[in-house]
């Protein structure tokens, strides 16, 4: 783990950048800004120096994508979940600010003891992701012609990700749709006990770019049921590839779903709920696609330069705190009446949850 962090080859710096210049531009160290922000390096802290680095004086911000704390209990160290938590807030709590994908998980870390909590939604590539990547070569590889139903899971192959509902849910499915085939795109330390247990599922491994762009694309149904995520870019790929998704009522499908319009949410927790999601979706041709069109246009404006323009921001006004000039204003930070208004509006959404006959 390192103090900084320097993005990928495919990641834009420039909110970074923007961010520096825009505070130290008058400050004396010109040079030194421009070249850390041409060099895409992050004021970020992503390791243990977090305290090192804020006692410097410099400014640390975090982004919380993992829930480390509620892993341990699918690996038989459910003991470890209030001390890994503990870690955690005193690590973020370190840190001038930290970012998360959505209000729940705001208010559940403010519930934590965690502070300075700030909204970052995450965006997906709608270029990349589309129905347009609909491919029938890929599809006659999986030995189905276009009326044969395809339902697709994209994940890591691990015990937290809940992989036995989803294979509980295909094979309700297959009671109505003999002829249904099931696609699952990752890897990892499960795959090798599920490929034994599910031989009729086509296992096809890690995908990446326009090749998992038609993975998604070229099937027509998509299931996701972990319940450990901080958000699950996975949601929106399969919604911007116009495909309806049944998920549990958390994280990124909490947050964009409309249950029945383009997608169906079941109750989170409740396995039975999800199995009667997936039967009844996989049940109606014309009304699952209906719901992928829904689901395509759902997600069309969630392109990453506004997500850029918060993220850039909360960096100004990182920097900026830490200088003394206390901008927060720019980058919302959560106070207790925001995390209030969020915990209201999460009530109100789940009052409103449709229910579908």
């Amino acid at each position: 783990m390192s103090s900084v962090s320097a993005p990928g080859p495919t990641q834009d710096v420039r909110p970074v950048r923007r961010a520096l210049v825009s505070v130290y531009d008058k400050s004396g160290l010109e040079d030194l800004v421009r070249g850390l922000a041409d060099a895409g390096v992050e004021l970020v802290s992503t390791g243990g120096s977090a305290a090192l680095i804020a006692g410097l004086g410099l400014p640390v911000t975090s982004d919380f994508r993992t829930n480390f704390h509620a892993y341990s209990r699918f690996y038989r160290l459910g003991w470890l979940q209030r001390p890994i938590m503990g870690y955690l807030r005193a690590f973020h709590n370190r840190c001038h600010c930290t970012m998360v994908p959505t209000e729940t998980l705001q208010l559940e870390l403010a519930n934590a003891g965690l502070r300075s909590l700030n909204v970052v939604a995450r965006g997906v590539d709608t270029v990349l992701f589309a129905p347009a990547k609909r491919s029938t070569a890929l599809r006659a590889q999986w030995g189905v012609d276009n009326d044969t139903l395809v339902v697709l899971h994209v994940g890591r192959l691990a015990p937290e990700k809940n992989l036995g509902v989803v294979m509980q849910a295909f094979d309700s499915i297959r009671n109505i749709k003999p002829q249904a085939r099931l696609v699952i795109v990752g890897d990892g330390p499960s795959r090798t006990e599920l490929q034994t247990r599910h031989p009729h599922a086509i296992f096809a491994g890690f995908r990446a770019g326009e090749d998992l762009a038609a993975h998604y694309a070229s099937s027509d149904m998509f299931l996701f049921a972990s319940l450990t995520e901080t958000y699950g870019n996975v949601t929106p790929e399969a919604m911007a590839s116009g495909l309806a998704v049944v998920a549990y009522d958390d994280a990124a499908a909490g947050q964009l779903i409309r249950h029945g319009i383009d997608g169906l949410l079941a109750r989170k927790g409740d396995h039975a709920d999800f199995l009667v999601c997936a039967t009844d979706l996989s049940a109606n041709r014309q009304w699952r696609q209906a719901m992928g069109l829904a689901a395509c246009a759902r997600v069309a404006d969630l392109g990453w330069d506004s997500i850029l323009g918060k993220i850039e921001r909360i960096y100004t006004g990182t920097i900026r705190h830490v200088n003394g000039a206390a901008v927060w204003s720019l980058a919302g930070s959560a106070t207790a009446a925001d995390t209030t208004q969020a915990a209201q509006r999460h009530a109100r959404a789940a009052g409103k949850r449709a229910t579908v006959s």
